[in-house]
């Protein structure tokens, strides 16, 4: 079961969280199979990094289910590297999702 359809968050006066409730959706219709080894992610990583001048250290992270939409997960690998976290897909190795999670 993952998380699917709405959200609800209440969150106090410092902007604390203070609940946070989900639907949940259970029944995919397609789970992509694992391809890629997280060896091969990494080097697209690396020169996905390369490309947007990060410099540091790739630090490697437990593969992750990327929900595409509510009936599509695809086993992913997840890289940080100065605050940047990028989601790979372990199907193709496109890249499904990059962001900065740094805090300001």
């Amino acid at each position: 079961m993952i998380p699917g359809g709405m959200i609800d968050l209440d969150l106090g006066p410092q902007g604390e969280l203070i609940r946070l409730d989900s639907y949940y959706q259970s029944d995919f219709s397609s789970v992509e199979k694992v391809v890629l080894e997280q060896q091969d992610a990494e080097k697209i990583v690396e020169n996905y990094y390369k490309k947007s001048k990060e410099e540091g250290v790739v630090q490697v992270s437990d593969p992750v289910n990327f929900v595409a939409n509510s009936k599509r997960i695809i086993p992913s690998y997840r890289f940080y590297k100065n605050g940047i976290e990028t989601l790979i897909s372990a199907h193709d190795g496109t890249i499904l999702s990059s962001r900065n999670r740094k805090n300001h």
